[in-house]
C-alpha cells in the first residue's frame, strides 16, 4: 500500500486532541444512526468529521481528500 498522506493538523497535539475528539463524536452519532463499521463505513466517517469540525473552526481534509488517486472502502 502506498504511503497515505495526511493533514499535517493531525501533527499539532492541540488540534489532534480536537480531531480526535471528532472522530468519538462522529462514531457516536453514526452508532446512533445504526451506520454499521463495515466496507464503506469512512464514507460516512469523514464528512461527519468534516461537518464538527467546521464548527469548531478547524478545515480537516480527510484522508480520501488528500490521497484522491486511492480508493478507501
Amino acid at each position: 500500500m502506498p504511503n497515505l498522506i495526511h493533514d499535517p493538523q493531525e501533527d499539532d497535539p492541540a488540534l489532534k486532541k480536537i480531531i480526535d475528539q471528532a472522530e468519538r463524536e462522529s462514531e457516536e452519532i453514526l452508532a446512533k444512526q445504526k451506520v454499521v463499521k463495515t466496507r464503506g463505513y469512512c464514507h460516512k466517517l469523514w464528512p461527519e468529521m468534516k461537518r464538527i469540525l467546521k464548527e469548531k473552526h478547524v478545515d480537516w481534509k480527510s484522508p480520501a481528500d488528500l490521497n484522491p488517486e486511492i480508493l478507501f472502502d
